[in-house]
């Protein structure tokens, strides 16, 4: 993570620049705190989204994860008054049953073995440290949902600030904590993590697309209602279905 919210700061500087905004003077007062909270919620949810991956299946974690249009939805309409109409129900089970289907509709090799670890199983077959780790991985993603949604319908309520500061303060939490952390890791283990040139390349690489779907997401929130933007999030699980099948062939 710390690539890319290093990423993010450095290329939302120039943006700041080009249009003559300050992210401190042009912050409206008593916003502070809403923005660094933004920044938090969303590093947590990013981080989580990583540790659910080790804990339960990915088609698993990817099926709650697509219960965060419902849970905006909700959130939307008790903070911000945003209503909640028919079709937007209708389209959460539509989308949310093809989310399913899609899921469980093809084999996923990397979900053959969730854990290489040997483990101590009752008479009745099952294990105790498997359960635990899914009772865990399914808590974890729940959250993640509600984390997303909360980031979505906190994007909505700062829609009167520009798009940009909004990103600096995003990058600029994200940041802070992803340097702490790193600094920590290095303190303890005596060592800066590194990778080889192809691994820094996918990474460059990754942040350019990442920075470009974030902002959109940041945009389309502060125009539309919350609840409409986040359905339409929907069309990217078309993306990675074909994804799949053009580029790793499965």
């Amino acid at each position: 993570m710390l690539f890319r919210n290093v990423f993010n700061f450095l290329a939302i500087l120039p943006l700041l620049k080009l249009k003559g905004l300050h992210p401190v003077r042009d912050l409206p007062e008593g916003k502070g705190p809403t923005m660094y909270l933004r920044g938090f919620l969303g590093l947590v949810a990013y981080g989580l989204f990583a540790v659910c991956l080790t804990l339960i299946p990915i088609s698993l974690t990817f099926i709650l994860m697509q219960t965060s249009p419902f849970w905006t939805s909700i959130i939307a309409y008790w903070v911000n008054k945003e209503p909640i109409f028919k079709y937007e129900y209708v389209a959460m089970v539509v989308c949310f049953s093809a989310v399913i289907y899609i899921t469980f509709s093809k084999p996923h090799a990397d979900e053959a073995d969730i854990s290489e670890d040997p483990v101590v199983t009752d008479e009745d077959g099952t294990s105790d440290v498997m359960t635990s780790k899914t009772v865990l991985g399914v808590t974890l993603a729940f959250v993640l949902a509600w984390l997303f949604a909360l980031c979505n319908v906190i994007n909505r309520v700062l829609k009167a600030i520009n798009w940009r500061i909004v990103m600096f303060y995003h990058a600029l939490v994200g940041l802070t904590l992803s340097l702490t952390a790193v600094g920590i890791e290095a303190i303890i283990k005596g060592e800066f993590r590194t990778y080889t040139w192809e691994q820094y390349g996918l990474i460059v690489v990754t942040c350019i697309f990442d920075f470009g779907s974030v902002n959109s997401q940041t945009i389309a929130f502060q125009f539309d209602s919350s609840g409409f933007v986040a359905l339409t999030g929907y069309i990217s699980i078309v993306y990675a279905f074909m994804a799949d099948i053009l580029i790793f062939k499965t």
